[in-house]
């Protein structure tokens, strides 16, 4: 809160308030009656506040968190103070509220007053100051009163900065237009800009100029109680208008600029008190009205947190968190024992658990813990630490009374650490050979003493030395006259400011006096004044009242007498003297400094690294080579015209005016150092002799100084026509650059060269190569003439707008010509090259942007260099215009001169020749140069700039002149020392960026020489930036080109590293990954945002944000700042953040928030880059990096897939990984810890394209699944991960196994005979067949598989034979036993596969529960396999023994309905004459294969995957009606025979009982009873005698030719099917299998209704009709008899075309028809044939009629309805009973 209490009337009086001579009283009584004067004015109360109700108010605004911020209004609005001096008789000239600026007793009486409240309000703990300073008279100032005025400003700006705040002021005279001084206002102004008047600096200027903005914009003016409504006529700032200015005016926009536009720093709302008459109790509410109202139209800008404190008394643990206003927070802390383990000496370790407004706080805070007993009390050897995210994280902090403080991120587990002595840490340091770093503080023990050092290496040498520290004061013994002391009482000290006695507590600040002995005691003195007093009881300085002090040993203060009283000197509330000698005190005390801190300092000596150890840190140090930097610079080349160039070309041969151009040397009459001489005095400051550039022997400048800079002379005297090239002029131009950047040459050398003009001279150079400018303004009679126009002022025109176009007078040219020297003319002329064309070029100076930047080299001793070179020093110099660089070279040519734009700018090829005459015209001598660096400023370092050369050379520091070298000159040089300049007026801030600018100007005489030198670090501009990438809570980074697991979220710190030698700020981050995704925050940036990228193939990788938004700063040894750890609640808030950042040298800024979220998808390897680019100012000027980080990720899904086997043939696996990680895939091996259960496996390893085959243990049945682990090598970016894949081999619902399933014993004793062999075929050759691949999900048909296509008599060509036969039995013994072949399965049954043809004949099984063939069979079984039969002439089947026919691959015994589990089969083949069919007293058994059933369960779910889950069964057999002595009444499944005469038939066919045999034209037909539940209805079917079949199910044909049972898919739905066999062979059809979604399914077949058995019979019949043709008769109608009744006969009568030969009605074809004859409507005769087709006992029905024609063509039928009407009878009996009813 800001009080005005002294604004125009003055409201606040201190109890002590003496002024110079003034006393307090009468200082009080003056302001006191100029208040009352001022008040009753007004018709106000004039009361004051005294000093102990301002300590009230503060103390109360303090509990509050308001701080206050105290405005004391001068040198305007002075009303009272005014007076009060007028009363004194203070000073002489004033108004009656503005003091006198040039008055210097008001100036001090004013500073004096200021320094009073200045002090009080910094003692009382306020951070501003506002001087005000507003709305003076500066229209009416002169340029000398302005200045008095800035430096007036200046001085109230040192005192309160002085006093620790910061100072404040209004914006109204601040950089006054129109105004000129040479005192530039102090920058660290905090300006408060309210209005924009006449003449008054922009917001936007100011802020250009380095102010910073307080917004105090009169939009939100308040005058209480509407006053200046009352008082004026138009009144303005009303409540009204401040209430609508506060709703429609931000508090981030400034006046007159749109909002942001110019960053402020904050805003004020004014309540103004004009009229102190107005009660402010009657406007309380309208003021918290207002105060309201801005914050709610500024909802962003306002908050209410604040920090609240809370203290643990038990374990004195503080902290400091955040809240809202009104809450309070409390503390617990637990002291813990910490589970982690640190390094270190003693851990204290808690649990820190704050509460604001009773809930827990877990955001960041500051934490103050107890330094334990016994623990060292060094702030280098106590660390924090805190628990993040599971691991520890050392923090930074303060030592102070015992207790360490320390901000948090958040709250968990913390503690103190105490390091290791001499465990410190260490500090990088850079240095280039031959320079010095900057100074270190040391610390620890041990520390070298003062004095320069090598390293061990002679890499480097560092020098210790110890600086000057704390001054103490000691009480002096005795006095030794001569000797001085300071004088104080212990604690407060005199001190001597200006006239003015004041106090200090600080020894080094006060006054050193000298005691010099009298009679009378000792004279204190200093300097001309003596300490005195006066009776009134104050001291003064006094230069000649002098009073003799009596002191000694005894005595507890100086005291002397006067008319018999003593008056003792003392300190109460000021130095003072008093009689009453109780608690007096004041001695004399000599001062001693202790000793400071120890610095080091490291000097590179050669190239390498090395290190060094002092005290408890390790220096490790880089000595790099030499350096070079580049200064950036621009030229401009300009025609030789004899206007400030080419000034020694003369207008007559008697040397008239011949330098007058050149600012230096003037008017001659002839040539020598003869003449008017003018003698210099020397500079004792500057060591130069010097003339007044107004000396009447000189060409008279006004403000310049002739200065002798060159060394080709030592003469004091100063001849203007001498020949004497060693002076140069100053004061030429101002001392700040203008707005443009560019000097402004001063009014008085405008005028000067204005005066030329006007007099016409000029110095044409032969040939006149511009002859634009003298043509256009100094030739008689040119139309735009200026000869004899003012010299002194501008022309309207040019005033309004300085361009080459308003150019009126002698004045406007002369300012044209001089103020735009330095920059390209943008004005353009015609001229003739020497290539004969016409060229467009600027008329006055053409840019030549050949080269960026001289090349300063450091020469070793941390100086850097540039020199060109002159005569008899020569020097190679490379003039680079490929690269832009000028730079001194071994690659160079020798030069002896500065000549960088030979052949260039008016010079090149084709345009003008010789537009400068120097050295006969063979260089381009007519130029400027300006350059522009920075450097970091250090007072210790003493910087200097040194310019040599000729001609003008201006440089300056941050925009203020340091070094001016004016004028036309030889090879002089001058020096600027940084340390002689005030650090203050040109804002040289230790450590900090400045600017220097210079400006080289190349006259064209006959030389151009060029040398800069200088030992400021000129800033190196450097940036790094890496984007690193963490697991959650960034306990451990995850490397760039590493993989990551798919799901995973990486957290990213994103840092920024300053890597220059300066600040760096304005810090902007932006972000992209391969995915579109974006990130970007920062200094510029108005809506930070991420945004996550879009989905590839491969997945999904989101760019988001985690929880926390957090940023923290390390130094460059990677050690956390202390104090910037900082978390927010948003991405905004840390955009702000970020954008408010400094970071020094080698400190780098870490941003922690941005996440990346990988989804990848199923066996997919997806690959992220992921970009970050940063961008920043380093000096002003824009620097950038990027950084690219890329990880992979996988999708863990891959590692495991499973195959399904539904044969028992091996199996090859390939294509095990998905496409797209054709690059990824590296080694594949097989696992060591594989053991299979049911085979074997083969790995052929070639990366990606690995694959293996799986062999199946010949006597082994896959019962479950057989898993075979890989170990793949995954190559991810640089990462090579090691991965087990797993695949599962699985069986299918039923599997086919051949016949190596079975183990075969022979037969022994009388069957030793029986052997079984191996029986092949021509398709036996099918060793290295594998089964089709079929992955579960894929949804392929179990039990089919291509490779068994070629199959079409044994299964895979070889089938085992035994044959037994009769003598077998004869004679049979115990020993004795039949052959057989046995199989061990899991599952539900089994089918025994074999060939059958009449030489076949009985096997027995019997199968047997568990692993082997014991005990008592759960199944015993037969089967006759005979296959033999023919029909007899009466139709019946008997054996035919000649038979050749054979079926191959039957299921000769089928065995379902077990108890799923282990079961052992045992085949038997034994002979017996009642089974020998053929009676060939032998027979054979073949077998081919087993299939076994459900060997993984009945209810398995996992086929559901593939629609195969839950299969039911059907033998198709069982549905069939059937005979051969067991007729079946069953009829649910239909035989269809006779092809194109089918119908149905009974199944007649002869063979194995387990199969639908269907020759050629033969069909079944059956339904499939709806069920939501069946995934997929299949059938087995096969081609069992060797010859194709073609099996057509509803319509669609399926070729057929194996003669293993493989199943095909007929439907997914319930419905009628009628299969039949169109192709040559047996189609023989074993099982139905349907498979459902869910267990407990099952279906039985129902019985097709009439209407599908005749549409099955039709579509039977139409599948072997011969196609039919079709055709369209000319005319064809068909038309029943009408009134046909019931039981009645119906004629059909069908008119047709003569091409109609015969019709068919339902099929039925009638050939008779009648020939007739008729006429067309046209009238020709036309034959048609008319049918007749007659029904006896006719009913209601359509009938189908076709034609056809002579070639048997028929056409599409048409339909012909018949209406039957009842009979006579039906009738009446209908009618009849309508009468009973």
């Amino acid at each position: 809160m800001q009080l005005a209490f002294g604004n125009n009337g003055f409201r606040f009086l201190l109890d002590e308030m003496p002024v110079g001579a003034y006393t307090s009283n009468q200082v009080k009584a003056a302001l006191k009656n100029g208040n009352n004067t001022y008040s009753n004015s007004k018709g106000a109360d004039s009361s004051f506040l005294s000093e102990s109700d301002m300590d009230k108010i503060i103390e109360y605004a303090t509990t509050k968190g308001i701080s206050i911020i105290p405005m004391l209004n001068t040198p305007g609005h002075m009303d009272v103070l005014v007076s009060a001096m007028s009363e004194l008789n203070v000073g002489s000239s004033r108004t009656s509220s503005e003091m006198s600026l040039t008055d210097d007793a008001q100036v001090n009486f004013v500073k004096a007053l200021q320094q009073k409240y200045i002090n009080y309000f910094a003692a009382h703990g306020s951070k501003y100051y506002n001087f005000a300073a507003d709305e003076y008279t500066f229209s009416a100032l002169s340029d000398s009163e302005y200045t008095a005025f800035a430096t007036y400003v200046n001085t109230i700006a040192k005192m309160v900065k002085d006093a620790g705040m910061t100072p404040i002021c209004y914006n109204d005279g601040i950089n006054y237009s129109g105004k000129m001084t040479s005192v530039p206002f102090d920058t660290d102004i905090l300006v408060c800009y309210w209005a924009q008047a006449a003449n008054y600096a922009s917001v936007t200027e100011l802020s250009n100029a380095g102010f910073k903005i307080i917004n105090n914009n009169d939009a939100w003016y308040y005058v209480l109680g509407d006053y200046l409504y009352d008082v004026w006529s138009s009144g303005q700032w009303g409540y009204n208008d401040a209430l609508n200015g506060i709703q429609n005016t931000p508090v981030t926009q400034a006046k007159n600029v749109a909002d942001k536009e110019v960053p402020v720093v904050g805003s004020v709302l004014c309540c103004w008190c004009d009229g102190p008459a107005k009660v402010y109790s009657n406007y309380e509410t309208q003021v918290y009205n207002l105060i309201k109202a801005m914050a709610d139209a500024n909802p962003a800008y306002f908050t209410d947190a604040v920090k609240l404190p809370a203290t643990d008394t038990d374990d004195q643990v503080s902290v400091v968190v955040t809240g809202t206003k009104g809450q309070t927070a409390t503390v617990d802390a637990e002291p813990v024992i910490s589970s982690y383990t640190f390094e270190a000496e003693n851990v204290a370790s808690y649990n820190v658990t704050p509460m604001v407004a009773g809930q827990n706080y877990t955001a960041q805070g500051t934490v103050t813990l107890p330094v334990p007993a016994g623990w060292v009390q060094d702030a280098s050897r106590i660390r924090a630490y805190i628990i993040d995210n599971g691991a520890v994280k050392l923090l930074s902090g303060t030592l102070a009374d015992g207790k360490y403080t320390f901000d948090v991120p958040h709250f968990s587990e913390m503690g103190l650490l105490q390091i290791a002595e001499n465990g410190g840490s260490t500090v990088s340091v850079s240095v280039n050979q031959g320079s010095t770093s900057r100074s270190y503080t040391l610390s620890g023990d041990n520390l070298p003493n003062d004095g320069t050092y090598t390293t061990t290496d002679g890499l480097a040498s560092y020098t210790v030395t110890t600086g000057t520290g704390e001054t103490v004061a000691e009480k002096a013994g005795t006095i030794v006259s001569g000797n001085t002391y300071i004088i104080g009482n212990g604690t407060q000290y005199i001190k001597l400011d200006g006239t003015s006695i004041t106090s200090t507590t600080n020894p080094a600040e006060a006054t050193q006096w000298t005691l010099t002995a009298s009679s009378d005691g000792y004279y204190i003195t200093s300097g001309e004044y003596y300490l005195s007093y006066r009776t009134n009881g104050s001291v003064m300085a006094s230069s000649y009242y002098y009073t003799a002090w009596k002191w000694n040993t005894s005595t507890n203060a100086f005291n002397t007498s006067y008319w018999g009283s003593i008056y003792y000197l003392t300190y109460d509330n000021g130095w003072k003297v008093s009689t009453d000698e109780s608690g007096v005190s004041s001695q004399a005390y000599t001062t001693r400094a202790l000793p400071g801190e120890k610095t080091v300092t490291f000097t590179g000596v050669q190239t390498g690294t090395t290190a060094v150890t002092l005290g408890d840190k390790t220096y490790n140090i880089t000595v790099n080579e030499k350096q070079t930097v580049e200064i950036p610079i621009s030229i401009v080349d300009y025609r030789a015209d004899g206007l400030l160039f080419d000034w020694t070309y003369n207008p007559d041969s008697q040397y008239n005016d011949s330098y007058r151009y050149g600012l230096v040397h003037g008017k001659a009459t002839g040539w020598g150092s003869s003449g008017t001489a003018a003698s210099a005095q020397q500079n004792t400051n500057t060591g130069l002799y010097e003339v007044s550039g107004t000396n009447s022997n000189v060409e008279k400048i006004a403000g310049t100084t002739i200065q002798r800079t060159g060394s080709d002379s030592t003469s004091t005297v100063f001849y203007s026509n001498g020949t004497d090239n060693s002076w140069s002029r100053a004061g030429l131009v101002q001392e700040q650059l203008g707005a443009n950047g560019m000097p402004i040459y001063t009014d008085a050398a405008v005028q000067y060269v204005a005066g030329l003009l006007s007099s016409g001279y000029y110095n044409a150079m032969s040939g006149s190569c511009n002859a634009v400018l003298q043509n256009t303004f100094l030739v008689s009679g040119a139309s735009r003439s200026v000869l004899g126009t003012s010299t002194t002022k501008f022309s309207d025109a040019f005033k309004s707008a300085k361009t080459y176009g308003n150019i009126g007078t002698a004045y406007d040219l002369a300012w044209y010509l001089l103020n735009t020297i330095y920059q390209p003319d943008t004005n353009m002329t015609t001229v003739t090259g020497t290539d004969g064309n016409q060229h467009n070029v600027p008329i006055y100076g053409m840019g030549v942007g050949t080269y960026s930047s001289i090349v300063l080299t450091d020469n070793g001793n941390g100086k850097y260099s540039f020199n060109a070179g002159y005569a008899g020093n020569v020097k190679k110099v490379l003039y680079d215009r490929t690269n832009g660089t000028i730079s001194e070279s071994s690659n160079g040519q020798d030069t002896t001169g500065f000549y960088p734009i030979d052949g260039l700018g008016y010079e090149q090829p084709g345009l003008l020749s010789k537009t400068s005459a120097i050295n006969g015209g063979n260089n381009n001598g007519s130029f400027t140069l300006r350059g522009e660096s920075q450097f970091v400023y250090e007072h210790d370092k003493e910087l200097y700039f040194t310019f040599t050369g000729d001609d003008d050379v201006y440089m300056y520091i941050n925009g203020k002149l340091a070094l001016d070298l004016g004028g036309a000159h030889g090879r002089n040089t001058k020096t600027v020392k940084l340390n002689d300049l005030n650090a203050e007026e040109y804002g040289l801030k230790e450590g900090q960026v400045a600017t220097f600018t210079f400006f080289y100007m190349e006259r064209c005489s006959d030389a151009s020489t060029f040398g800069i030198e200088t030992n400021m670090e000129l800033v190196k501009r450097g940036i790094s930036v890496q984007k690193n990438a963490y697991d959650a809570g960034y306990a451990n980074e995850i490397m760039s080109g590493t993989a990551v697991e798919n799901g995973r979220s990486v957290y990213y710190d994103l840092v920024v590293t300053n890597q220059s030698n300066a600040l760096m700020n304005h810090i902007c981050f932006s972000d992209t990954d391969s995915r579109g995704g974006t990130a970007s925050f920062g200094y510029g940036v108005a809506n930070a945002a991420v945004t996550a990228g879009t989905t590839n193939t491969d997945g999904t990788v989101s760019l988001g944000a985690a929880g926390t938004y957090e940023i923290y700063v390390t130094d460059a040894n990677n050690a956390e700042v202390a104090g910037t750890r900082r978390t927010f609640s948003s991405l905004s808030e840390l955009s702000a953040a970020v954008a408010a950042v400094e970071l020094q040298l080698g400190q780098s800024l870490h941003v922690r928030f941005l996440t990346a979220t990988f989804a990848v998808d199923k066996s997919k390897i997806l690959n992220y880059v992921n970009t970050l680019k940063v961008t920043a100012f380093v000096g002003k000027q824009q620097l950038s990096d990027d950084a690219t980080n890329e990880l992979y990720s996988y999708n863990a899904n891959d590692t495991s897939r499973t195959y399904v086997v539904d044969f028992g043939l091996p199996l090859q696996i390939t294509g095990i990984f998905d496409s797209g990680a054709e690059k990824n895939i590296g080694n594949v091996k097989l696992n060591d810890s594989n053991t299979l259960k049911y085979g074997t496996v083969v790995l052929t390893p070639d990366g990606y394209n690995s694959s293996l085959v799986y062999t199946r243990t010949d006597d082994k049945a896959i019962n479950d699944a057989e898993t075979i682990v890989l170990d793949v090598t995954y190559k991810m970016g640089s990462s090579n991960i090691t991965l087990q894949k797993t695949l599962t081999i699985i069986p299918a619902t039923s599997v086919y196994y051949e016949d190596s399933f079975a183990s075969f014993t022979d037969g022994t004793g009388k069957a030793s005979g029986a052997t079984w062999t191996t029986d092949k075929d021509s398709t036996a050759a099918k060793a290295t067949t594998t089964q089709a691949l079929s992955a579960l999900g894929s949804k392929d048909v179990y039990g089919h598989d291509t490779a068994y296509a070629d199959s079409t008599k044994l299964s895979m060509g070889s089938a085992r034979k035994v044959t037994v036969n009769a003598n077998m039995v004869n004679g049979w013994t115990d020993g004795s036993a039949w052959p057989t072949a046995t199989f061990t399965f899991k599952g539900t049954g089994f089918d025994v596969i074999s060939l059958t043809d009449n030489n076949s004949g009985e096997i027995f099984v019997d199968v047997y529960a568990g692993k082997e063939a014991t005990g008592t069979p759960v199944k015993q079984l037969t089967v006759n396999n005979y296959y033999g039969y023919k029909q007899d002439e009466n139709g019946k089947w008997v054996v035919d023994t000649e038979s050749s026919n054979a079926l191959y691959q039957i299921p000769v015994m089928k065995v379902s309905g077990l108890d799923y589990g282990e079961y052992t089969a045992v085949i038997r083949v034994a002979y017996s004459k009642f089974f020998d069919t053929a009676k060939k007293n032998q027979y054979s058994f073949w077998l081919d294969a087993i299939r076994v059933y459900d060997p993984m369960g009945k209810d398995n779910a996992t086929y559901t995957q593939d629609d195969e889950g839950y299969p039911q069964y059907i033998k198709l057999r069982d549905q069939l009606a059937k005979e051969n002595g067991s007729v079946t009444t069953n009829t649910n499944l239909l035989f269809i025979d006779g092809a194109e005469k089918a119908e149905i038939a009974t199944y007649a066919n002869y063979g194995p009982n387990n199969e639908v045999y269907l020759a050629n034209g033969q069909a079944i037909t059956f339904t499939v009873p709806k069920n939501v539940k069946i995934a997929s209805i299949q059938i087995g079917a096969k081609a069992p005698d060797g010859s194709a079949a073609k099996m057509n199910v509803n319509g669609a044909d399926t070729d057929i030719s194996s003669a293993t049972e493989m199943y095909y898919e007929i439907g997914t739905e319930g419905r009628n099917f009628t299969i039949a066999n169109n192709g040559n062979g047996i189609l023989s059809l074993t099982n139905l299998k349907i498979t459902f979604t869910t267990s407990g399914q099952t279906v039985t077949l129902s019985a097709p209704t009439a209407e599908e058995q005749t549409a099955a019979v039709m579509s039977v019949r139409a599948l072997f009709a011969a196609p039919e043709q079709t055709f369209e008769p000319e005319h064809f109608t068909a038309k029943w008899s009408r009134n046909v009744r019931k039981g009645g006969t119906a004629t059909l009568t069908v008119k047709a075309s003569a091409d109609v030969e015969s019709i068919t009605v339902n099929g039925e074809e009638i050939t008779v028809y009648t020939t007739k004859t008729a006429r067309s409507f046209w009238g020709s005769k036309e034959t048609y044939h008319v049918f007749t087709y007659r029904v006896m006992n006719a009913a209601t029905a359509d009938y189908s009629v076709c034609a056809v024609n002579a070639d048997g063509a028929v056409s599409d039928p048409i339909t012909a309805t018949l209406t039957v009407r009842p009979s006579i009878r039906d009738w009446w009996n209908g009618i009849f009973d309508k009468w009973k009813h």
